[in-house]
């Protein structure tokens, strides 16, 4: 065969094996510096389409599937977070001679509820002694840097050994027709809360499905302000509050549940464990780490992630501290991928509410065809968001590929993300990766963010062709 024809096979096996089709991708120039994009078929295991693919960027809340790895490669998918209620001394009838002691796992989903359950099935009316617990499975929080911190937010709720409702409380914003805003109940943890603060758009004719959208948190000593302009049908809506004293709160939320169930005691007491045995009599267990993550994922929920992230550090001592937790996510990682951008100076929380935590569009790639092709490549599938579920956080995207693109979103003010997987009408696999970094905060941002969706559009219409 002559050289010049073996030279033509060569290269036509070349693209045939690196190339399943030419996509056509016109980046526009208004975020052409600030884009990053890669395209990979895991059907015919080749590369269809980077661009600046090996740039670093801020990657928002897709530093959730990196959590979601680390979470199942290092505690497994049958992980539980417990809660466990003992007691030292004695029970005699009702009364319990002794403290009730209280130990907590880092349970980051524990209600109310569920404590006075455990605690009522004692079945007692008086404790001679104390009520005592400790929350020290965490010894610190995860770093944050993120852009416009509110630490009394919703989402800036941190893990903590004995988290009682998320350390979350919920007021209802109420609307007066001289558009006068109140709050009740007015007192959250030993905090004041003022509506005054609050306006309303009266023009704006906008449905209001979550009043923290438009609510920013702002504090002056004790008192809290929630800040913004709501639309008139926010009316009756719940505002969420976190309390960052975890102590207060908890304290708080044990002395209603001994309240509500009429059990006298001396006082509360946290982190003093007794010295002498503890007999453990109840063991409440958290859900499944699998489900966890599917709720992280649809929901975007960052304490989960964060409290993934501090598990991971958990050793045999059954404590952890910031430092530990990240050594044992980064060596996790570090099993599999080359990930240069994550180390001790930029891996901060696993949530992505971070200004260090960043990827290359190349490397969630790497991580999104490795979940794909394990044993928990279903749980992952079906954890990430997909068009037209009102519940997570997709929202009104592409709503021609339901059941057919599964993302991660991720958003921060500067930040939009789309990493996951794309199945064609053929039933070829893509692993995607849209990342959009330095949105403007001014006009051309929404044009920016429109661009951005419509180039990803264009992509998956592309692949939706493919054979």
């Amino acid at each position: 065969m002559p050289k010049l024809s073996k030279f033509f096979i060569y290269v036509a096996l070349v693209l045939f094996c690196n190339n399943v089709f030419a996509l056509k991708v016109s980046v526009p120039q208004n975020i052409a510096s600030n884009l990053s994009v890669s395209v990979y078929d895991i059907s015919k295991q080749s590369n269809v389409y980077n661009y600046k693919a090996t740039t670093p960027r801020l990657i928002a809340s897709n530093m959730k599937l990196l959590t979601t790895y680390v979470g199942l490669d290092k505690l497994g998918k049958d992980f539980k977070w417990q809660t466990q209620v003992g007691y030292t001394g004695s029970l005699s009838g009702e009364t319990l001679n002794g403290d009730l002691v209280i130990i907590g796992g880092g349970d980051p989903t524990l209600s109310l509820q569920d404590l006075s359950i455990a605690v009522n099935q004692l079945k007692i009316k008086k404790i001679t002694g104390n009520i005592v617990y400790s929350n020290q499975y965490f010894l610190s929080h995860p770093k944050s840097s993120e852009l416009y911190p509110e630490p009394y937010a919703e989402y800036s709720a941190e893990p903590n050994g004995l988290l009682i409702n998320q350390g979350l409380t919920k007021v209802t914003l109420n609307l007066g027709i001289d558009s006068s805003a109140k709050l009740s109940p007015s007192q959250f943890a030993d905090y004041t809360v003022k509506a005054s603060k609050i306006t309303i758009d009266n023009k704006c004719n906008c449905a209001c499905v979550n009043p923290d959208s438009y609510i920013q948190i702002s504090a002056i000593k004790k008192t809290l302000y929630p800040q913004g302009r709501v639309p008139a049908s926010c009316d009756g809506k719940s505002i969420t509050f976190y309390a960052p004293d975890s102590n207060i709160f908890t304290n708080l939320s044990i002395a209603s549940v001994f309240g509500q169930s009429g059990i006298k005691y001396e006082s509360i007491i946290a982190n003093k464990l007794p010295l002498g045995k503890v007999k453990i009599v109840n063991t409440k267990y958290s859900e499944s780490l699998g489900a966890i993550i599917y709720t992280m994922n649809q929901q975007s929920n960052n304490l989960y992630a964060k409290t993934i992230f501090m598990t991971s550090g958990i050793g045999e001592s059954k404590q952890t501290d910031f430092k530990q937790s990240q050594s044992s996510y980064l060596a996790t990682l570090n099993k599999n991928f080359k990930f240069n951008e994550l180390n001790s100076n930029s891996l901060e929380n696993g949530s992505g509410l971070s200004r260090h935590e960043k990827l290359t569009t190349q490397h969630m790639i790497q991580l999104l065809n490795n979940m794909y092709n394990s044993s928990n490549k279903n749980l992952v599938l079906d954890s990430l968001p997909t068009p037209g579920d009102r519940n997570n956080t997709l929202g009104n995207d592409f709503t021609n590929y339901a059941q057919m693109l599964y993302v991660k979103t991720g958003t921060l003010a500067d930040v939009k993300a789309y990493s996951g997987y794309f199945i064609n009408q053929q039933g070829n696999v893509y692993s995607v990766s849209f990342v959009l970094n330095n949105l403007n905060n001014n006009k051309t941002k929404s044009q920016q963010l429109n661009e951005f969706k419509q180039l990803i559009q264009d992509i998956l219409e592309q692949l939706n062709k493919s054979s």
